[in-house]
């Protein structure tokens, strides 16, 4: 007779929460132990938030013509993107209701929101080194005057806080949750925050010397060329394999399309120790 019991796939994710310090007690479990529900609202705030910088910086940059402004509304447009697509990968399809087939179905969109989202990066990446050699073919003349310098810091100083506090929760999300998508998803909101901390670390440099005025453009040209190098990597070196030109792979069911072998754990079984 069989004395073995089993656990399931929620259980091993749970496995080793009470045995915790008790000192991480106050850590909220959204944040220590999160799932694909977490993932999902943590997305959908992205959205809003990237989307309501986009229109702000639209809109400033009509009143204005500053570039920097342009470039920040094109930078949160494209994050919007991506945060759009990682709240497709942690939407539970609706013909489907029991634990395990969710799990399968969450995991199938994986590679393809992964993907996904490396073509946004690597139009972000593009965007970025463009406007940077803008930038430096403009030079210090482009940008100058005391009501940019407060327009930007207005606009950059909550972005870099703002940003930067998603992209932590995000990575930490895609560890614990073992996305690549969700990771990449993370890198955007990273680039958005080194942006825009260039930004600012550019107008108190160029304060005391307006010499250096190509701090910003340097950072960003950089920034750039990292997203271009992560965007193409994906989509045209670990993933020449896959038919991502074919809208047939795009547009398949969730439900039946196949789970990544190396990341599904949708039912595992252990004995109690």
């Amino acid at each position: 007779m069989d004395t073995t019991n089993y656990v399931t796939a929620d259980a091993i994710e749970n496995e080793g929460k009470d045995n915790e310090p008790h000192s991480r007690a106050f850590k909220p479990n959204w944040l220590t132990h999160p799932s694909s529900v977490h993932a999902q609202i943590l997305s959908k705030v992205s959205c809003f938030i990237t989307a309501s910088a986009a229109v702000f910086g639209f809109i400033l940059w009509i009143q204005s013509g500053y570039l920097s402004i342009l470039a920040y509304g094109m930078e949160n447009l494209l994050d919007f993107l991506s945060s759009l697509i990682i709240v497709w990968r942690f939407f539970p399809p609706k013909s489907v209701d029991d634990p395990k087939s969710i799990m399968l179905a969450l995991r199938a969109k994986e590679k393809r929101s992964s993907i996904g989202v490396s073509f946004v990066i690597l139009l972000l990446g593009i965007q970025v080194v463009v406007l940077s050699l803008v930038r430096f073919n403009a030079g210090n003349h482009l940008f100058a005057g005391n009501e940019y310098d407060e327009m930007t810091i207005f606009v950059a100083l909550p972005s870099a806080i703002v940003f930067g506090t998603l992209a932590m929760i995000k990575l930490n999300y895609a560890n614990k949750l073992e996305s690549p998508a969700l990771r990449k998803d993370g890198f955007c909101s990273a680039a958005g925050t080194i942006l825009s901390l260039a930004v600012v670390l550019e107008i108190i440099v160029s304060g005391m010397d307006q010499n250096i005025w190509y701090l910003d453009p340097f950072i960003a040209f950089l920034v750039g060329v990292v997203c271009i190098f992560i965007g193409a990597r994906t989509i045209f070196l670990k993933n020449k394999e896959v038919p991502f030109l074919s809208l047939a792979w795009w547009a398949q069911s969730a439900e039946h399309s196949p789970a990544e072998p190396s990341h599904v754990v949708v039912l595992q079984v252990f004995p109690y120790k």
